[in-house]
């Protein structure tokens, strides 16, 4: 019988989902055998053994996933499951705080942090990180600030390999090529093995003349990805590796042993970092090529957890929403306007005065600033001064003070959402205010909101370069 690799790997899959552990291993074991270094099987194998109440197999596969994959969500989440189960707390809430940072939008992540998070006695509120907010703007093709975000956090943590790959996959889609390549020969002398990596300097190398070593990486990639769905994602037409469905005869039954043996014997990288052999060409995509993936497929963030994990992450704790770090708005204007300041109407009303004439009223613009010059931590002053600049038509000056204040800290989020709403309805092309609402809903939890504002602005600079080209 003759069928194809992904329908074999889905059916491992569903029997982890319905607990038949032990099936899936076989299953995936087979598989092996023929594709001895596929990511995804190994990913599988490690919920299995979590499901099987093996935790130290399954940590050791989900490692060796995270070396392949380190924008994969699941691994972080089954780690975090055996840090708890062993008592360590801490490691635990730093894995799962990894995978709701790469799926922000999933409940049951959101729901297992909010309770790690209590039972270590902190508030349960969970908040969307710098890195999850840096992720959607490069989902939303904000590759500028998405770049300056992912570079900041890594002069912090120069130890995170996900946000390296992060930074390297998003400087490859921002056409800044030569500097993708860079950071991505980084991540392969720390992790042979990272698929998005080989991808892009595989590609780059070939396409700058080093053919032969840009091919044996892309040889690489493709034995860990044997379908080439990311490369496929993220090199569409110019990548050599064409997009695959390979078919599979009768599977060879699997022996007694299990994956343990069979990692070893796949030829991966080893707990010594040493990388496994690689072929000197492509293997030849011979087989009939699929239908192109849609732009919006998975673009930064992996697959979701699977059912099976999600059901063990699945605890009776719900958490508000969100946020991070606010956004620097120095490219925004500044506070004094095009009219007269506080200061210049004072000057103006105490020479009326000596004058002998009645001083005009102050405007309630200068006003608040008055206000906000004597307490600068007013936040209703500050709400009300941007409200009364909007008022005056003055609404590059008033986005500062709403993005100041655009964040849960302030308790005004739901606020400021509901006041740049009203102003959208009226100034629906105003770019700046369509960055500062995408930017407000992803921290106040509004995934879909957001990126909904994030596409808006990503078809206006597509829109702008095919009117600048004609």
């Amino acid at each position: 019988m003759n069928t194809t690799l992904r329908a074999l790997v889905n059916q491992a899959e569903r029997l982890v989902q319905n607990e038949s552990y032990q099936e899936a291993i076989a299953l995936c074991q087979a598989i092996l055998r023929r594709y001895p270094r596929y990511a995804r099987c190994y990913r599988i194998l490690g919920e299995a053994y979590l499901g099987l109440a093996e935790p130290e197999e399954a940590a050791r596969l989900f490692r060796r996933v995270l070396g392949v994959d380190p924008e994969d969500p699941v691994p972080y989440a089954g780690l975090a499951i055996i840090f708890e189960e062993r008592g360590l707390l801490e490691e635990a809430i730093w894995q799962i705080e990894r995978a709701f940072e790469l799926a922000p939008s999933r409940d049951e992540l959101r729901r297992e942090l909010a309770r790690l998070y209590q039972q270590r006695g902190s508030p349960a509120r969970v908040q969307l990180t710098r890195a999850a907010l840096a992720r959607l703007y490069a989902r939303g093709g904000l590759w500028n600030k998405a770049i300056g975000e992912l570079r900041e956090l890594l002069a912090r943590e120069p130890y995170r390999l996900d946000l390296r790959v992060t930074l390297a996959r998003t400087l490859w889609r921002a056409r800044r090529r030569e500097e993708a390549a860079r950071v991505a020969q980084a991540i392969l002398d720390q992790t042979p093995n990272c698929l998005v990596a080989r991808l892009i300097l595989g590609t780059y190398w070939c396409q700058e003349g080093r053919e032969e070593e840009g091919r044996a990486l892309l040889q690489g990639a493709q034995e860990l990805d044997p379908e080439n769905r990311e490369a496929a994602r993220l090199l569409a037409g110019e990548s050599p590796l064409r997009l695959r469905e390979p078919h599979l005869g009768v599977l060879e039954a699997p022996s007694d042993d299990l994956a343990g043996d069979e990692t070893e014997a796949a030829g991966w990288q080893q707990e010594d970092g040493e990388p496994a052999p690689e072929a000197s060409g492509l293997v030849a995509a011979d087989e009939a090529p699929e239908a192109e993936l849609p732009e919006e497929v998975e673009a930064i963030v992996s697959p979701p957890p699977d059912e099976a994990l999600q059901q063990l992450l699945a605890r009776a704790v719900d958490a508000d929403s969100q946020e991070d770090d606010q956004e620097s708005s120095a490219e925004a204007g500044s506070d004094a306007g095009p009219g007269e300041t506080a200061a210049d109407s004072a000057d103006e009303a105490a020479g009326e005065a000596e004058a002998g004439e009645v001083p005009e009223p102050l405007s309630q613009v200068a006003v608040l600033r008055r206000r906000l010059e004597a307490a600068p931590d007013d936040r209703e002053a500050s709400l009300a001064l941007a409200r009364a600049l909007v008022d005056e038509g003055r609404l590059d000056e008033a986005l500062p003070l709403y993005d100041s204040l655009a964040t849960p800290v302030s308790g005004m989020l739901d606020r400021v959402l509901a006041d740049l709403e009203a102003v959208a309805a009226v100034n629906t092309e105003h770019v700046g205010l369509r960055e500062l609402m995408g930017d407000a809903y992803a921290r106040a939890g509004r995934f879909q909101e957001a990126m909904r504002m994030y596409r808006w602005l990503l078809a206006r600079d597509d829109h702008s370069d095919d009117a600048g080209g004609q």
